[in-house]
Protein backbone atom coordinates (compact mmCIF):
# COMPACT_ATOMS: atom_id res chain seq x y z
CA UNK A 1 0.00 0.00 0.00
CA UNK A 2 1.10 3.04 -0.79
CA UNK A 3 1.00 5.88 1.15
CA UNK A 4 0.20 9.09 -0.15
CA UNK A 5 3.34 11.76 1.13
CA UNK A 6 1.07 14.51 1.08
CA UNK A 7 -1.96 13.16 2.66
CA UNK A 8 0.39 12.77 5.40
CA UNK A 9 1.67 16.35 5.04
CA UNK A 10 -2.12 17.93 4.87
CA UNK A 11 -3.11 15.58 8.10
CA UNK A 12 0.10 16.91 9.81
CA UNK A 13 -1.06 20.47 9.04
CA UNK A 14 -4.49 19.80 10.33
CA UNK A 15 -3.13 18.84 13.70
CA UNK A 16 -0.71 21.71 13.77
CA UNK A 17 -3.33 24.39 13.17
CA UNK A 18 -5.28 23.07 16.38
CA UNK A 19 -1.89 22.64 17.99
CA UNK A 20 -1.71 19.02 18.57
CA UNK A 21 1.56 18.62 15.98
CA UNK A 22 4.45 17.94 17.94
CA UNK A 23 7.74 20.05 17.26
CA UNK A 24 9.66 17.42 14.70
CA UNK A 25 6.32 17.48 12.75
CA UNK A 26 6.11 21.31 12.90
CA UNK A 27 10.24 21.46 11.63
CA UNK A 28 8.99 18.45 9.34
CA UNK A 29 6.17 21.00 7.88
CA UNK A 30 8.52 23.81 7.81
CA UNK A 31 11.16 21.55 5.58
CA UNK A 32 8.29 20.93 3.36
CA UNK A 33 6.96 24.42 2.77
CA UNK A 34 10.62 25.25 1.10
CA UNK A 35 9.81 22.54 -2.02
CA UNK A 36 6.05 22.06 -2.13
CA UNK A 37 3.57 25.03 -2.81
CA UNK A 38 0.04 22.55 -3.04
CA UNK A 39 1.02 22.05 0.52
CA UNK A 40 1.79 25.88 1.67
CA UNK A 41 -1.76 26.79 -0.45
CA UNK A 42 -3.65 24.05 1.39
CA UNK A 43 -1.85 25.78 4.66
CA UNK A 44 -2.82 29.10 3.54
CA UNK A 45 -6.11 27.81 2.89
CA UNK A 46 -7.04 26.01 5.74
CA UNK A 47 -5.59 29.42 7.60
CA UNK A 48 -8.22 31.56 5.34
CA UNK A 49 -10.92 29.22 6.90
CA UNK A 50 -10.05 29.62 10.12
CA UNK A 51 -9.63 33.55 9.54
CA UNK A 52 -13.02 33.81 7.94
CA UNK A 53 -14.54 31.70 11.14
CA UNK A 54 -13.17 33.68 13.62
CA UNK A 55 -15.93 36.60 12.33
CA UNK A 56 -19.06 34.38 12.40
CA UNK A 57 -21.05 35.31 15.37
CA UNK A 58 -24.85 35.90 16.19
CA UNK A 59 -26.84 37.14 18.93
CA UNK A 60 -28.80 34.67 21.24
CA UNK A 61 -31.73 35.88 23.25
CA UNK A 62 -30.71 35.68 26.68
CA UNK A 63 -34.15 33.77 27.77
CA UNK A 64 -33.25 31.11 25.51
CA UNK A 65 -29.89 29.52 27.28
CA UNK A 66 -32.34 29.41 30.72
CA UNK A 67 -34.84 28.03 28.13
CA UNK A 68 -32.93 25.09 27.19
CA UNK A 69 -31.36 24.39 30.70
CA UNK A 70 -35.05 23.86 31.86
CA UNK A 71 -36.07 21.78 28.96
CA UNK A 72 -33.09 19.67 29.86
CA UNK A 73 -33.90 19.31 33.47
CA UNK A 74 -37.27 18.50 32.87
CA UNK A 75 -36.46 15.93 30.17
CA UNK A 76 -33.65 14.96 32.93
CA UNK A 77 -36.54 13.96 35.51
CA UNK A 78 -38.88 12.34 33.05
CA UNK A 79 -36.35 9.56 32.00
CA UNK A 80 -35.03 9.73 36.14
CA UNK A 81 -39.41 8.50 36.32
CA UNK A 82 -39.81 6.64 33.90
CA UNK A 83 -36.41 4.53 35.14
CA UNK A 84 -37.95 3.95 38.29
CA UNK A 85 -41.32 3.20 37.33
CA UNK A 86 -40.18 0.49 35.08
CA UNK A 87 -38.66 -1.54 38.72
CA UNK A 88 -41.90 -2.22 39.68
CA UNK A 89 -43.27 -3.03 36.71
CA UNK A 90 -39.76 -5.43 35.43
CA UNK A 91 -40.82 -7.43 39.27
CA UNK A 92 -44.37 -7.67 38.28
CA UNK A 93 -43.18 -9.04 35.02
CA UNK A 94 -40.81 -11.48 36.72
CA UNK A 95 -43.05 -12.55 39.32
CA UNK A 96 -46.10 -13.47 36.54
CA UNK A 97 -43.48 -15.54 34.79
CA UNK A 98 -42.70 -17.61 37.88
CA UNK A 99 -45.93 -17.70 38.47
CA UNK A 100 -46.63 -18.84 34.93
CA UNK A 101 -43.55 -21.87 35.12
CA UNK A 102 -44.75 -22.70 38.60
CA UNK A 103 -48.31 -23.26 37.52
CA UNK A 104 -47.53 -25.07 34.33
CA UNK A 105 -45.06 -27.35 36.31
CA UNK A 106 -47.58 -27.88 38.83
CA UNK A 107 -50.42 -28.88 36.18
CA UNK A 108 -48.47 -31.40 34.50
CA UNK A 109 -47.10 -32.92 37.23
CA UNK A 110 -50.96 -33.38 38.30
CA UNK A 111 -52.67 -33.99 35.64
CA UNK A 112 -51.76 -37.57 35.76
CA UNK A 113 -53.50 -37.51 38.80
CA UNK A 114 -56.73 -35.54 37.73
CA UNK A 115 -56.78 -37.78 34.60
CA UNK A 116 -57.15 -41.12 37.14
CA UNK A 117 -59.74 -39.44 38.98
CA UNK A 118 -61.88 -38.35 35.63
CA UNK A 119 -60.99 -41.36 33.80
CA UNK A 120 -59.11 -39.51 31.43
CA UNK A 121 -56.16 -40.59 28.99
CA UNK A 122 -53.32 -39.31 29.76
CA UNK A 123 -52.39 -38.09 25.84
CA UNK A 124 -55.39 -36.44 25.33
CA UNK A 125 -54.89 -34.57 29.18
CA UNK A 126 -51.70 -33.79 28.40
CA UNK A 127 -52.99 -31.78 24.49
CA UNK A 128 -55.57 -30.41 26.27
CA UNK A 129 -53.10 -28.93 29.43
CA UNK A 130 -50.56 -27.63 26.66
CA UNK A 131 -53.56 -25.85 24.38
CA UNK A 132 -55.65 -24.56 27.05
CA UNK A 133 -52.77 -23.50 29.71
CA UNK A 134 -49.29 -23.31 29.10
CA UNK A 135 -49.22 -21.86 25.78
CA UNK A 136 -51.67 -19.03 26.87
CA UNK A 137 -49.87 -18.57 29.75
CA UNK A 138 -46.92 -18.38 28.13
CA UNK A 139 -47.93 -15.61 25.48
CA UNK A 140 -49.13 -13.68 27.99
CA UNK A 141 -45.94 -13.50 30.01
CA UNK A 142 -44.54 -12.52 26.42
CA UNK A 143 -46.89 -9.84 25.62
CA UNK A 144 -46.92 -8.32 29.67
CA UNK A 145 -43.41 -5.96 29.05
CA UNK A 146 -45.30 -4.06 26.45
CA UNK A 147 -48.45 -3.61 28.60
CA UNK A 148 -46.90 -0.80 29.44
CA UNK A 149 -46.05 0.59 26.28
CA UNK A 150 -49.98 0.17 25.24
CA UNK A 151 -51.11 2.26 28.27
CA UNK A 152 -52.03 5.47 28.39
CA UNK A 153 -49.47 6.45 31.19
CA UNK A 154 -46.98 5.88 28.38
CA UNK A 155 -49.01 7.24 25.80
CA UNK A 156 -49.12 10.27 27.96
CA UNK A 157 -44.99 9.95 28.97
CA UNK A 158 -44.37 10.58 25.35
CA UNK A 159 -46.97 13.21 23.93
CA UNK A 160 -48.85 10.59 21.80
CA UNK A 161 -52.31 10.76 23.60
CA UNK A 162 -54.84 13.89 22.23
Amino acid sequence: MQVDRHQEIRDTIDRSLVGAASRQEEQTLREHFLTCAPCQEYLNASHRAIAGLGGFSFEVSPDLHGKVLAALTLRAQQLETSRIERRPMLWSYLAALVLTVAGSLAAARFSGFAGAVFHIEPAPLHIGLVALWIVPSFCFCLLFPILHRLSAGWMNEKGLSQ
